[in-house]
């Protein structure tokens, strides 16, 4: 099943909050129970009905969660991961406390950029083939100008170096590290001269 794998995928991934729009919830419930036999979480499901249930061993929590605002902070709190399903949460979000405690919870959880291509790289390491695992070291010592609305700072080396330990670090959560090359742009990049940089505009117009 197709939208299970999409579920598994973002579950492992890390992604700290999914909205899903949907008429289906007893489908998308099923979903997730599916889902958490994989991921080895708890599994809770919160309506303003029944408060906070927990699903997968059927053990309740220790209070009768109901207010949204008291749901949030026992998320913020939670002392291990767990998948919580918050049905029909949206009336709620007009509340800043709650957009607050929301903001909260996903700063507290690591959020991989490319969690989605990582995963698709793990597949292929698990067929046998070694991904690639680049560092734009040169483009950050440089000031990357692809910026929305100004250019991005250059780093020291020093800076791009302790900022790659974070990214490989954070990739090996995704990634068996110990089965991928790590590489780096500036290995080659850094060789080129002036001369190299001029040949390489005369490829190209300003206009492309």
């Amino acid at each position: 099943m197709r939208d299970l794998h999409d579920l598994e995928v973002l579950l492992a991934s890390g992604v700290p909050i999914v909205v899903i729009e949907t008429h289906e919830e007893g489908r998308v419930i099923e979903l997730f129970r599916q889902a958490v036999v994989r991921a080895s979480k708890p599994f809770y499901h919160w309506t303003v009905t029944d408060g906070l249930k927990r699903l997968d061993r059927g053990v309740e929590p220790p209070a009768a969660l109901r207010e949204p605002t008291d749901v949030l902070l026992e998320i913020k709190q939670a002392p291990e991961p767990a998948i919580y399903v918050l049905s029909d949460f949206h009336p709620y979000l007009e509340d800043p406390v709650h957009v607050r405690l929301l903001r909260d919870i996903a700063q507290n959880r690591l959020l991989l950029g490319h969690t989605v291509v990582l995963q698709k790289l793990r597949e292929f390491q698990r067929l046998g083939h070694v991904p690639i695992f680049l560092v734009g070291d040169f483009t950050a010592r440089i000031g990357d100008p692809s910026g929305r609305k100004k250019t991005r700072p250059a780093l020291s080396r020093e800076e791009v170096e302790k900022n790659a330990a974070t990214y490989v670090e954070q990739a090996s959560r995704v990634l068996d590290v110990e089965r991928a090359e790590i590489r780096w742009n500036g290995e080659w990049m850094d060789r080129l001269g002036p001369g190299d940089w001029i040949r390489l505009c005369s490829h190209s117009t300003v206009a492309r």
